[in-house]
C-alpha cells in the first residue's frame, strides 16, 4: 500500500511517484474538530498535469504542473479548517494524477491534523438581542491569530469577519460583535484559527 494509514495522526509516506491515471487512497481519523495540515514536496516530470487531493469526496487541494519540469523538489504546506472536511471522523483520502500523460515524484508526504490550529472554546457574554455588543472570549496560544465571523444560516452561505483578526499571545483573548436587532433572524459565529504570519 502506498500510504501508511495511522488513525492517531493522519497519513504519512516518505516517497512515491504516480502516472497519470493513477489513483491512490487511505483513510484515518481526523478528529472532530481538528484542522488538517498538508504538507509535501513534490517534482514534476512533466510540463503539464495536475496533483488532486480529495477528502471525502470534496475537493481538497489541486496542484497544476508549472508548465516546465523543475530542477528539484518543491515544498507545499496548506492548512484546511473548513468544517466540510472535519465532520466526520473517518475520512478517505484520495490523490490522483491527471491527465493520463502525466508524471510526478512526492517525497515527505503528510496529511496530519494540527491541533495547534484547532478552535478554542468560546465564551458568549452579554445580550442576545439589543443594543449592547456581545463579547466572545477565549483562551488564545501565541502566535496564533483569531478571526471572528458570522453567517445567518448554520449549513449555507458565506462566513463574514467580525471585527479585526487578533493575534494570540497566551492569555485570555477578547472580541466584540453588534447584538442583533430584536425581532431579527438568527446569526451563527465561529472562531477562525490560523498561524501568523
Amino acid at each position: 500500500m502506498p500510504f501508511t494509514d495511522t488513525d492517531a495522526v493522519g497519513v504519512v509516506r516518505s516517497g512515491m511517484e504516480l502516472c497519470g491515471g493513477d489513483c491512490l487512497s487511505a483513510s484515518f481519523n481526523s478528529g472532530e474538530g481538528a484542522p488538517l495540515e498538508l504538507r509535501f514536496e513534490h517534482r514534476w516530470r512533466t510540463a503539464t498535469g495536475a496533483l488532486v487531493f480529495r477528502l471525502g469526496g470534496h475537493l481538497l487541494y489541486r496542484l497544476e504542473a508549472p508548465g516546465a519540469v523543475p530542477v528539484g523538489f518543491s515544498e507545499v504546506r496548506e492548512v484546511f479548517t473548513d468544517p466540510i472536511f472535519l465532520s466526520s471522523f473517518l475520512q478517505k483520502l484520495e490523490v490522483c494524477v491527471e491527465p493520463a500523460d502525466a508524471r510526478i515524484q512526492v517525497a515527505n508526504f503528510v496529511l496530519r491534523r494540527a491541533p495547534e490550529l484547532a478552535t478554542p472554546d468560546l465564551v458568549l457574554v452579554g445580550p442576545l438581542v439589543g443594543a449592547d455588543p456581545i463579547k466572545f472570549t477565549w483562551m488564545s496560544r501565541v502566535n496564533q491569530t483569531y478571526q471572528l465571523q458570522k453567517r445567518s444560516s448554520l449549513t449555507e452561505g458565506i462566513w463574514e469577519p467580525v471585527g479585526s483578526p487578533v493575534v494570540g499571545n497566551g492569555e485570555v483573548q477578547e472580541t466584540f460583535a453588534p447584538a442583533p436587532p430584536v425581532g431579527s433572524l438568527n446569526l451563527y459565529y465561529r472562531l477562525l484559527v490560523s498561524p501568523s504570519l
